[in-house]
């Protein structure tokens, strides 16, 4: 819905995400434009966490079954207040979790605390599988062009987090490229990402939106 509120205001058909951007620990709330040969739109990505181990110049989405990485907050493993049900092995890979589009239908579909019938979590898996945000066998997709670009409001109403100090006042890259050649890699950890703490962010914010809502 989101999504459509953005193409109904500007016309331009995009997928919103969020997760982190290489290992630059001040970009908190940023948003880039990326484009990958693999999917057939643009994202617009905002940064919410940062990743000790996400290499410069990739960008590290959360995504359902995306793989724990190096922390997990999803099952008891690891935490007294696990937000499924199950072993971790029901995951896949700690990095990269589901191996295969099948994969998805073997993990739990809701959290422990709620139920959204409209999005199970089988089905976020299957999606970015067919729009190609993770490829068979745990491939990543190449980024292709990226660019910082502003954060849509419809983007920074479901996270609320946005900074003043936007390079960019548009939402399409204006000869503002940055490298490509990194990757899409993916991740699951179910841990509160690391700019729900405003002290975190690294740089100065709207008021009412100093740091992502996040669900605990």
């Amino acid at each position: 819905a989101r999504e459509a509120s953005f193409y109904s205001a500007t016309g331009q058909s995009v997928y919103f995400a969020v997760g982190s951007y290489g290992s630059n620990p001040n970009g908190g709330g940023l948003c880039y434009r990326i484009s990958s040969k693999s999917i057939d739109r643009d994202i617009i990505l905002q940064v919410v966490n940062y990743g000790t181990d996400v290499p410069l110049g990739n960008f590290d989405v959360q995504i359902s079954d995306g793989g724990f990485g190096i922390y997990n907050a999803c099952t008891q493993e690891s935490t007294k207040m696990p937000q499924f049900d199950g072993p971790a092995s029901l995951w896949g890979s700690q990095h990269g979790g589901a191996y295969y589009r099948s994969d998805c239908d073997k993990i739990p579909q809701q959290p422990i605390c709620g139920n959204n019938p409209q999005d199970t979590m089988g089905d976020l898996c299957r999606f970015s599988f067919d729009k190609s945000f993770r490829l068979e066998n745990q491939g990543n997709p190449t980024v292709s062009a990226v660019c910082q670009v502003a954060c849509p409001p419809q983007l920074v109403e479901a996270t609320g987090l946005r900074r003043i100090d936007e390079k960019n006042t548009q939402y399409v890259c204006k000869n503002n490229f940055e490298p490509g050649g990194g990757f899409l890699t993916k991740t699951m950890d179910c841990a509160k990402p690391t700019y729900a703490w405003p002290d975190n962010v690294g740089g100065p914010t709207y008021p009412g939106y100093s740091a992502v809502v996040a669900c605990r």
